[in-house]
């Protein structure tokens, strides 16, 4: 029905394969957003969030997926119908770099927040919810609603492709900038 949406979804797709799949380049740069992190929690509770997630890989704790920290995917464009079986199994080895970092991102600011809530006093759910917020502000969601207007068209899709972070992050710093917080 929309050939221009068809035909500009699968260039994004291709794209998004030859840009991110397999990039060690990409997935360092995406965890210099940790930056975001240390710039909300401070040393203490950012190096306590990356402490927690290491424990978190060794005792395979899916607290991450249980509270929805890890529910937004950065590609979204990336995924195709049932028929292309083979894509998607290809996809899980060339974003494994990228979803890893991702996961790095928002696990460590979710935990440091976690236990920065708790020490505040306040309760396991009432400083889950926080950790959810804190993540959301640092790490950004990428969802169709998240998406800047401006970038929601096919054709700004198509030509702005990777832009909505570096919107979501200006805004980020903008918002430092504008409290004083250097």
């Amino acid at each position: 029905q929309r050939p221009f949406a068809r035909i500009t979804k699968k260039i994004r797709q291709l794209t998004y394969r030859a840009t991110l799949g397999l990039n060690v380049g990409s997935a360092l740069r995406n965890l210099t957003q940790g930056v975001n992190t240390f710039a909300e929690l401070g040393t203490k509770y950012t190096l306590k969030g990356y402490i927690d997630l290491a424990k978190s890989f060794v005792i395979k704790n899916d607290e991450l997926i249980r509270t929805g920290v890890l529910r937004d995917d950065f590609i979204q464009d990336r995924y195709l119908n049932a028929t292309k079986k083979r894509l998607e199994k290809m996809d899980k080895v060339l974003f494994f770099l990228f979803e890893f970092s991702e996961r790095v991102n928002r696990g460590s600011a979710s935990f440091g927040a976690k236990a920065r809530a708790l020490h505040k006093g306040l309760t396991e759910e009432q400083s889950i919810k926080e950790a959810v917020l804190l993540v959301e502000k640092t790490q950004f969601r990428f969802g169709s609603i998240d998406t800047p207007i401006a970038l929601q068209s096919d054709i700004a899709k198509f030509f702005s492709q990777f832009q909505s972070f570096n919107v979501k992050q200006t805004e980020f710093l903008g918002g430092k900038l504008k409290a004083r917080e250097w």
